[in-house]
């Protein structure tokens, strides 16, 4: 019989066994653990101090060249597997040939045609980057090795709560020349920096605001490289990904939401994101949600801010009057673009206005503008990409990125692991073993109707793991799950390792609270 969905698991009790033989840990080790990164992470140091204050009066992109360089730093974790692979470039890329047999067989997956001849378009790629581990960074460089023009990070001096944060990935550091060595010999890796240390500012710019004025050098990147109004833009999290198939369907195929025309064409950038449904995996490959999202986006270069013609478009009012914060609600295909619509000659309602420019979307909108054709579902394959989700090597850093990072939470670093949110209590439950639930469904719609609904019961838990992917696909695999886990050796050295360190964790906590 399928097993209920549980609530959040009292892991006081499932792990008190645990605790009668495990060797005792001290008090002032687990503040230690629990403080280390913080300390890593507080003030800056001196040096960034002046570089900050050279750069107080705006953000800035500082360009960055790409460097070769050796394996570095490797981490003694299951991440080692992957950046073994990640790292061994310049390698072979197997789809480089365009071969038509393939592409249209490629194309007609998505329910898309094929003209032989057609050259692939330019993929840049960007997304903002901080305390992502090397299991994201080198799951993202081996799905996607080779595929792109442009790879645009950035990385800012704080949290999005501003909170201070030294750099990771700065100039000459180890970080930042492995970084560089991964994505392929042709592809332009960049790391920009947003420091904004403006009077006042600094306060101000917090949660979402800083995030966008963050992305916006991501644009100015790709502007930087060159990007035409035909190139496909990218945008994500660090630890979101499409596959590697759709991006190279998305490419070469007759794909109608990069043209204007059609039934399903961006209506003159009215609609024209494309996005899909994509899965999560918490914590580890065997980890899998049964809820999904709908990040990241592409965008054909047409409707970007920068790249497509402003002559052309209305230009929308923003949030807080600035230009890198998200339009307002007027200027959003959810209102239908009421802002531009004639007020004396009004259409029928959820019309959009007729032979009208609507606004290039800057990476605000990118990021959270609504409408635009959605894979997945409906289509074969039924999931497009991946989110790679909490896949830290220490759990004191995972509970100090929900202490300063967005919807912080005070007490991030005492409370029992289970209780932080949904998404960490899967991979709890997951590391504990307890019985998977039933959701061969296709979707944790068919359960909970409603957010609230959603937000108020645990994740259902993927039963099955990795193989219900395969299932869910249809039998189509080829975009099921990352290339990165389809590294065995990985898959269960990291599931080994997450087990691990939830123990531990709760461990330290129960000898915490007991007073021992």
């Amino acid at each position: 019989m399928a097993a209920k969905a549980r609530g959040r698991v009292s892991l006081n009790i499932i792990f008190i066994a645990i605790l009668l033989t495990a060797s005792l840990v001290s008090i002032h080790q687990q503040e230690h653990l629990l403080q280390h990164h913080a300390l890593q992470h507080s003030p800056l140091s001196h040096q960034h101090r002046k570089h900050a204050q050279r750069k107080r009066t705006k953000n800035k992109i500082r360009s960055t060249q790409q460097q070769t360089s050796s394996q570095a730093n490797i981490e003694q974790s299951s991440s080692s597997i992957l950046l073994k692979t990640a790292l061994n470039t310049p390698r072979p890329i197997p789809d480089l040939q365009i071969k038509h047999d393939n592409e249209r067989e490629r194309c007609s997956r998505y329910g898309l045609t094929y003209t032989p001849g057609t050259p692939r378009r330019k993929i840049y790629w960007g997304a903002s980057i901080a305390d992502d581990t090397w299991h994201i960074i080198a799951t993202q460089a081996i799905e996607q090795y080779g595929l792109f023009d442009t790879v645009a990070f950035v990385e800012s001096n704080r949290t999005s709560m501003g909170n201070p944060r030294s750099l990771r990935f700065d100039d000459g550091s180890d970080n930042k020349k492995q970084l560089m060595n991964m994505f392929g010999e042709d592809v332009r890796v960049s790391v920009d920096y947003y420091i904004n240390e403006d009077e006042g500012q600094s306060d101000q710019l917090v949660s979402l605001e800083r995030e966008h004025a963050q992305r916006a050098l991501i644009l100015e990147r790709w502007k930087m490289n060159g990007m035409t109004q035909h190139d496909i833009g990218y945008l994500s999290d660090t630890d979101e990904l499409f596959s590697r198939d759709f991006l190279r369907a998305m490419q070469i195929c007759n794909v109608p939401q990069f043209r204007s025309e059609g039934k399903h064409g961006h209506l003159n950038c009215a609609q024209p994101k494309v996005y899909g449904l994509v899965t999560i995996f918490e914590g580890s490959p065997d980890c899998v949600s049964a809820e999904e999202i709908y990040h990241p986006a592409l965008m054909i270069g047409a409707c970007i801010h920068g790249i497509g013609n402003s002559s052309l478009h209305a230009t929308p009012t923003r949030n807080n009057d600035r230009e890198y914060s998200w339009r307002t609600n007027d200027y959003t295909f959810h209102s239908y673009y009421s802002a531009l619509h004639d007020k004396n000659n009004p259409p029928q309602p959820k019309t959009l206005p007729s032979n009208v420019y609507f606004p290039l979307f800057n990476a605000a909108d990118f990021r959270r503008t609504p409408g635009g054709y959605f894979y997945g579902n409906d289509n074969v394959p039924l999931y497009i990409g991946y989110h790679v989700h909490n896949f830290f090597d220490d759990i004191s850093i995972m509970r100090q990125k929900y202490l300063t990072y967005g919807h912080a939470q005070v007490d991030a670093l005492t409370k029992p692991l289970g209780d932080l949110n949904r998404e960490v209590n899967l991979m709890v439950r997951c590391a504990v073993n307890e019985e998977e639930d039933d959701a061969m469904d296709g979707s944790v719609m068919t359960k909970y109707k409603t957010k609230d609904e959603r937000r108020n019961h645990a994740i259902l838990r993927r039963k099955g793991g990795l193989n219900f992917l395969k299932v869910a696909n249809y039998g189509y695999d080829g975009g099921a799950v990352p290339l990165a886990f389809r590294i065995q050796e990985y898959v269960n050295s990291r599931h080994a390792e997450m087990v691990d360190m939830v123990k531990k964790d709760e461990e330290a906590r129960l000898l915490i609270s007991l007073n021992i």
